[in-house]
């Protein structure tokens, strides 16, 4: 996908480069070298295929871009998705920095092994949470939808596990 992505806009550029180089609609003040061109242009029939290869080429290049507006957007929602749910994590261990759990006086090893274990909750954690995150974003949604009722957007949050 990325090397079609390369071609197309490749193709889009020269043909934006070709156009402003070469492309004249009159070619002289004389009237015979415009007559001339403009034979040429009906005999060739170039006016035609210039404005289909400028439609095709601006059509998939439009495609392209709507594309990358929409993997965007679909980055942006996981990521807050996975921020809002984050927020959640952040304050519940945020009450344990506030000394609920007095470790400061346990053996350095025994720190070290629940700063460990703590870590690899939250790694864990925010790693299902960014794979779920189509879902949650889904269950968001629903939660923030005032039109159903509660035993819906329970259903919606059941269907994140699904």
């Amino acid at each position: 996908m990325r090397i079609f992505k390369r071609e197309i806009r490749s193709c889009f550029e020269g043909f934006l480069r070709f156009t402003h180089r070469y492309w004249f609609h009159e070619v002289s003040e004389q009237v015979q070298a415009r007559s001339l061109h403009r034979l040429l242009l009906q005999y060739l029939e170039v006016q035609p295929l210039y404005a289909e290869v400028k439609t095709r080429i601006g059509d998939m290049a439009q495609y392209l871009e709507t594309d990358n507006v929409r993997r965007q957007a679909n980055t942006v929602v996981r990521l807050t998705v996975v921020t809002i749910f984050g927020l959640v994590g952040t304050i519940t261990t945020g009450f344990l920095g506030m000394n609920l759990l007095a470790e400061s006086e346990a053996p350095l090893w025994q720190r070290i092994a629940l700063f460990a274990l703590t870590l690899g909750v939250a790694l864990w954690l925010t790693g299902y949470t960014i794979v779920k995150s189509k879902r949650l974003s889904d269950f968001l949604d629903a939660l923030s939808d005032e039109r159903l009722t509660l035993r819906q957007k329970l259903g919606v949050l059941v269907g994140v596990w699904r």
